[in-house]
């Protein structure tokens, strides 16, 4: 049995991925590390390098290899909203290649709210819901027994010990080398994801009483990783020595574990330390809040490795920002937080988010006045500046509501019905929830949109309204 480990992507060839965007995927990373610590034979394929056609190719001709050996391959794919199309299109010509001899697994954050779409397909042998983790064992086992399940279903409330996530592996990952090359021929670096241990949890949806953003559709966002500092480090030595990369992406959803400064700063010192002795140098790029940074904090990054930082800055109204569950975030606190960074030399990643709030003539002039604040004021240090319209995720706040517009019951349905929305239904989506809920038009919102997407098409990063790919693209 040999285990094929794939994040399936709909960007066109021609599209190049640029800076953050070309890391190889850290989740194709912990399925592989999984499959390596079960001593499993395995993988990993992530099709945006260097193009979806070639990696599929690749795939096909791994499966070929595999089946002339005796070998039986299993494909297990990650499945996200902006994937989840092209997915059951590979999983459509894999079957049709190698019918029943290639059994098909499909995991990932949009399962559960289209689960009948995906026990239903044909071309899909398996589904499972909860993390990789936790199912991971049992389907290993079944799998070598040849008795693999419809379904798996394992929440991470029902795991006997909560907080272990695993970590990574690059071994095994196709054209490696090669992509990370590819990476610092653009954006003069390299650079390879870990899942550190912050994990899936943010500590700010963990500890504020109203939980995540309204448009945050992230599964166990409350749940931080409980890895020892000691395992992490010895991890990110690996990697260093191993693949001499310039540095890596902690993908985990808050770096920092607490909203309490002091605990931060406590943990910071011991993660200092722990790094220290493992010899751990490489910079890091990680997510932080406008909040869980002030001088003191943005020193110890510096001698944490964290070089680069994405702050979810998201708007600039106090209505808005109250909307979306940040009214702690004010602009003097923006401005002390980018200041206690620059002074550190850490650099910053930056996204706004437009049409998640109630928008008006008043909160769009807002967000105008922000971008424009932020050119004048941090230009040398923002790496990427993103604006974007409200993405609908299933599993969000902003998607609840969206439900309950009647306009928007076919487009829900039929993705029920198919486990996926078309890129023209995303906009429809978005268009319906805008024209519902804010006092401005959707035209109005849009025109924003692109005159600010204009104003700062200098930075790294720039967004196409028509062909959205949401806020989480900056982050990842």
């Amino acid at each position: 049995m040999k285990l094929l480990n794939a994040h399936v992507t709909a960007i066109p060839p021609e599209r190049e991925r640029f800076d953050t965007l070309i890391a190889p995927s850290g989740t194709v990373g912990t399925l592989n590390e999984l499959a390596n610590a079960h001593g499993v034979e395995h993988m990993g394929f992530d099709s945006a390098f260097p193009n979806p056609n070639a990696v599929q190719i690749a795939i096909k001709n791994e499966v070929e290899s595999v089946l002339q050996v005796g070998g039986h391959p299993i494909l297990l794919c990650t499945t996200l909203v902006y994937n989840a199309e092209a997915t059951l299109r590979l999983a459509e010509e894999l079957k049709k290649d190698f019918s029943e001899r290639i059994k098909i697994v499909l995991g990932g954050q949009l399962i559960p709210f289209t689960e009948k779409a995906y026990l239903n397909n044909p071309n899909v042998d398996s589904v499972c819901i909860g993390d990789a983790e936790a199912i991971f064992p049992q389907l290993l086992a079944d799998a070598q027994s040849g008795d693999l399940r419809e379904q798996y279903t394992d929440w991470l409330r029902n795991r006997p010990q909560r907080g272990k996530f695993s970590f990574v592996n690059y071994d095994n990952f196709f054209a490696l080398e090669a992509r990370m090359a590819k990476q610092r021929e653009v954006s003069g670096f390299s650079q390879l994801c870990i899942q550190g241990l912050g994990g899936p949890g943010c500590s700010w949806a963990a500890g504020n009483k109203n939980g995540a953003c309204d448009f945050c559709a992230l599964q166990n966002i409350t749940e931080m990783n409980t890895q020892p500092l000691d395992a992490q480090m010895s991890v990110e030595a690996e990697l260093q020595e191993k693949f001499a990369n310039d540095r890596l992406f902690d993908v985990s959803n808050q770096f920092l574990p607490f909203i309490n400064p002091r605990q931060n700063a406590e943990w910071l010192r011991k993660y200092i330390q722990t790094r220290n002795k493992y010899g751990v140098s490489i910079p890091k790029y990680t997510y932080l809040t406008v909040t869980s940074i002030n001088q003191e904090i943005a020193g110890l990054l510096k001698e944490a490795g964290v070089v680069e930082v994405y702050l979810g800055v998201d708007h600039f109204d106090t209505e808005a920002l109250k909307e979306e569950n940040k009214s702690h975030r004010t602009t003097r606190r923006l401005e002390q937080t980018l200041n206690a960074l620059r002074q550190n030399g850490i650099t910053v990643r930056i996204g706004l988010v437009v049409g998640s709030s109630r928008e008006t003539v008043q909160s769009l002039q807002s967000l105008q006045d922000g971008v424009a604040w932020l050119k004048s004021n941090y230009r040398e240090m923002i790496k990427a500046l993103g604006v974007f319209p409200i993405y609908v995720l299933p599993g969000s706040k902003v998607y609840e509501r969206v439900k309950q517009i009647p306009e928007a019951r076919q487009i829900i349905e039929r993705f029920e019905q198919r486990g996926y929305f078309t890129k023209e239904e995303e906009a429809e989506l978005t268009r319906i929830y805008i024209q519902n809920h804010s006092e401005a038009s959707p035209e109005e919102i849009e025109d924003v949109i692109k005159k600010l997407q204009d104003s700062v098409a200098e930075f790294t990063i720039s967004h196409d309204y028509n062909n959205s790919p949401g806020p989480e693209s900056l982050r990842e």
